[in-house]
């Protein structure tokens, strides 16, 4: 049988241009200029002051800030020391054609609800624009996957109400306790509430089960670990709460797709700059 490409025609309004991750090394500040292009701005330590054109920002830990192409931006502040951002420069293309029916809305200022999964987005658009390969849909479709987790609202509601609370005090408790035991029991002891209710409320919240949700925040630990520590695959099974280093593997492949190695030596590739 005669082997066929499925081709697909391909066009985004954003066009990607490159990107890159900030490290604060020395003294200096955001340099005074006019660019042609949007520029997606993530801080993930540290605080960037910087201004546009008389609006001034202070860009702190796990928020985004979107500067505008063709305006003055500028450091309103000296980098202070330990900051650290990822950056992205993209182009919106036929922005007042765009159907009215599929308009993304994006605040230009924000916290990040979830940073661990965008910090992972930035993570493979750098290793693809470091391979050198030529990756133009790619980098497009990973651009506005981007800011589409940048701008993802936080769920909170008067409809929600006080099931959301529960359920971020959950998530608090998994996060601040991965190299403990957890489970239903212990969570629903700790938060003194019926284990069955709690089950009950996260399915409805969360659309998965506690456990799901406690594997989750242990995996994507690790994926960080894995990415910027030196430790063993079995000390960050043991550091994210795993006793069996199988079990560790198992879950992890089951959520990324590869094992923890494949993972490691797939995100070792970054594009830094320093001031």
């Amino acid at each position: 049988m005669k082997s066929t490409n499925l081709s697909i025609f391909f066009d985004s309004p954003i066009k990607a241009e490159n990107a890159g991750l900030f490290v604060m090394t020395q003294e200096g500040r955001h340099p005074k200029r006019i660019i042609d292009s949007f520029e997606l701005i993530f801080v993930i330590s540290g605080v960037l002051k910087i201004g546009e054109e008389g609006q001034d920002f202070a860009v702190g830990k796990n928020q985004y800030l979107i500067l505008w192409p063709k305006r003055w931006h500028y450091g309103i502040a000296d980098y202070e020391r330990g900051l650290n951002f990822y950056w992205l420069h993209f182009v919106v293309e036929d922005i007042q054609k765009t159907n009215g029916n599929s308009v993304l809305n994006i605040p230009r200022f924000g916290t990040v609800p979830h940073p661990e999964s965008l910090i992972e987005l930035f993570r493979r658009f750098l290793d693809e624009q470091e391979s050198g390969c030529n990756f133009t849909v790619e980098k497009d479709l990973l651009a506005l996957l981007l800011l589409c987790e940048a701008g993802r609202p936080i769920l909170y509601s008067e409809e929600i109400g006080q099931a959301t609370i529960l359920v971020e005090r959950v998530r608090t408790y998994i996060i601040t306790h991965l190299d403990k035991p957890l489970s239903r029991a212990v969570i629903a002891r700790r938060l003194s509430c019926n284990p069955d209710y709690l089950g009950r409320v996260v399915q409805r919240i969360c659309h998965k089960s506690i456990t799901a949700l406690i594997n989750d925040f242990r995996i994507k630990r690790a994926a960080q670990l894995l990415v910027e520590s030196n430790s063993s695959v079995e000390e960050i099974s043991d550091i994210c709460g795993y006793a069996d280093v199988r079990y560790f593997r198992c879950q992890f492949k089951k959520r990324k797709g590869m094992t923890p190695t494949q993972y490691r030596k797939l995100f070792t590739k970054t594009h830094v700059n320093t001031c």
